[in-house]
């Protein structure tokens, strides 16, 4: 129970220092959805912007990534959980979120073009900087 305690506490440590170290930094961040992968993948993932960093998570796990468990937090924290894809970024050491689901649906369903969602994408990333306030 200590060891779970001191654990814990180290993880939380390590977690703000990461926060502070990644400050600025914006996520894409889609699952394994079979309807969907590969709409992601393949079209909206090459069109982002190259400073975005891609995030693929299946199941419940962030893969590929020496700072996965960090990730896991940010996605385990949404409070409003409304589905893949979510864009992530670091600001203040705060992580703030956005789910795209809607807009990325409808687009793939509805064989809309990919400029909107990509226009909306950036938005968020763009409001939520510093330079903008």
């Amino acid at each position: 129970m200590i060891y779970a305690y001191v654990s814990d506490k180290q993880f939380d440590k390590d977690y703000r220092h990461y926060l502070q170290r990644m400050n600025g930094t914006c996520f894409f961040c889609y699952n394994n959805r079979k309807s969907s992968v590969a709409f992601a993948r393949d079209v909206i993932v090459p069109k982002l912007n190259p400073a975005i960093e891609v995030i693929f998570v299946e199941g419940r796990e962030v893969k590929n990534r020496s700072d996965s468990k960090f990730i896991s937090r940010m996605l385990y924290s949404i409070q409003e959980r409304k589905g893949f894809p979510y864009l992530l970024k670091i600001e203040d050491e705060q992580v703030l979120n956005y789910s795209v689901n809607n807009q990325f649906y409808s687009t793939m369903i509805g064989k809309k073009q990919v400029e909107p969602l990509l226009a909306h994408i950036d938005s968020f990333f763009i409001s939520n900087s510093p330079s903008s306030n």
